[in-house]
């Protein structure tokens, strides 16, 4: 695999399969001492022995004792060394410092059969009575032999059991995890491509309103700066006609740019034609057409057509086309015409408070500017600017643009009950 790495090896002995011979009086056992002690004799770093079913052929106690000195004896000289065995007493030889690791193959327990996966620093399991059993060996034969096996190898038996079990539910629920994992960076990566598309389509949309409402803005603008040229070099009746015509170019202005689905603005009187008044009564509770803030009338200024509302502690001057009377307030007579002057349609969007929230920093010079313009043309005397706390970018802007505007007199941050700061009145001249 990537990154393996091998030594570099001078020798290579080994001692596998069965050597015993007849002839030369040798047993199994003699056999692979043989071979062990020409081993021993050559030791040395830079050396590699393979040795198969090392202290069998004899005794289990003796074989293993003489393997483990053996492998001792290998490791002191320095020597790399693949031993196998089925000796148990050989397992518990895995300890820090010794320079002997523990190595298995891994079995099928169910199939009986080799899965050739190697295993390391974790000792084989012994499936020989399992194998017995699958080779027909008698029943009797076998429970008796299970009885005869040690406690402690029955105990080792059962945990390296239960390790390979543990193993194989951990192995299946990382890979199963992985999956998961995969699925989720892939679906993350796909709703990060969709978001990003979104979020293009959204700023050209937005960028497309921005320069429609500018334009809008233009051109009212230089509308009532056309206007106002007008009544400066002009007589009283001449700056009435200015003024009717200037009012009349804004509100075309407007509808030019006004979304189909919203609704349209009131039209004015046509010249001449007398709007009937509504006179209403000092207390009378009414409701701001607009913006449908309900309010208590606290004056009326009849000749201008104007009324003076309370709204949540906020008094406004407007026109009385603006507000409307609240169904089960007194009725006043809709019969006595009076001629009052007529307000555009900036006049009659106007508000006592804006809302910044969820805009960004580049896009509240417009917002802002847009309900400055209302206030004074309505001639309200304050604006209450929402725009949240946050991280103070969106406030540091708004207190910017109105220190730079000379309709602002003074502004301040919202006291107790007005919204702290996350609000901030403007007074405007």
């Amino acid at each position: 695999g990537e990154g393996t790495r091998l030594p570099l090896l001078q020798d290579v002995f080994a001692d596998i399969g069965d050597g015993q011979s007849i002839a030369e009086s040798l047993s199994t056992f003699s056999a692979h001492l043989v071979r062990a002690r020409e081993i021993l004799d050559q030791a040395r770093p830079g050396m590699l022995v393979l040795m198969d079913e090392m202290g069998t052929g004899t005794d289990p106690a003796e074989g293993a004792a003489l393997a483990q000195a053996i492998l001792e004896t290998l490791v002191a000289r320095g020597v790399r060394a693949l031993v196998t065995s089925h000796l148990g007493a050989l397992k518990r030889l895995d300890t820090e410092g010794t320079g002997i690791v523990n190595g298995s193959l891994l079995f099928d327990s169910t199939r009986i059969a080799p899965t050739y996966q190697f295993q390391k620093g974790r000792p084989g399991r012994s499936y020989g009575l399992a194998i017995a059993r699958r080779l027909g060996l008698p029943d009797g034969v076998l429970d008796r032999a299970e009885t005869l096996v040690g406690g402690g190898e029955l105990e080792v038996e059962a945990l390296l059991t239960s390790l390979e079990e543990k193993e194989r539910a951990l192995t299946e629920a990382l890979a199963s995890a992985q999956g998961a994992q995969s699925r989720a960076e892939a679906m993350e990566a796909r709703w990060g491509k969709e978001m990003a598309a979104l979020d293009e389509a959204q700023k050209g949309a937005q960028g497309a309103a921005r320069q429609e409402a500018r334009q809008l803005l233009l051109e009212a603008r230089e509308e009532v700066e056309a206007a106002i040229h007008r009544l400066e070099v002009a007589d009283a009746e001449a700056r009435a006609e200015a003024a009717r015509e200037a009012r009349a170019r804004v509100e075309e202005a407007a509808r030019r740019y006004q979304d189909p689905g919203e609704k349209k603005p009131r039209t004015r009187p046509r010249r001449g034609s007398a709007p009937p008044v509504i006179p209403f009564a000092v207390g009378q509770a009414v409701r701001l057409v607009s913006a449908g803030t309900r309010g208590t009338v606290q004056g009326v200024e009849e000749a201008r057509g104007r009324v003076v509302v309370d709204v949540g502690g906020m008094r406004l001057t407007l026109p009385m086309e603006a507000v409307e009377q609240v169904q089960g307030g007194a009725s006043p007579s809709r019969s006595a015409p009076s001629v009052r002057p007529e307000r555009d349609l900036v006049e009659l969007a106007a508000r006592p408070e804006v809302h910044l929230l969820g805009l960004r920093v580049d896009d509240v010079s417009l917002s802002l500017g847009r309900a400055l313009d209302a206030a004074v043309v309505a001639q309200l005397s304050s604006l209450r600017i929402v725009h949240g706390k946050g991280t103070g970018a969106l406030r540091a802007r708004v207190h910017e643009l109105l220190e730079a505007d000379p309709r602002v007199r003074a502004f301040r941050a919202g006291v107790h009950g007005e919204g702290g700061a996350g609000v901030t009145i403007a007074e405007i001249q």
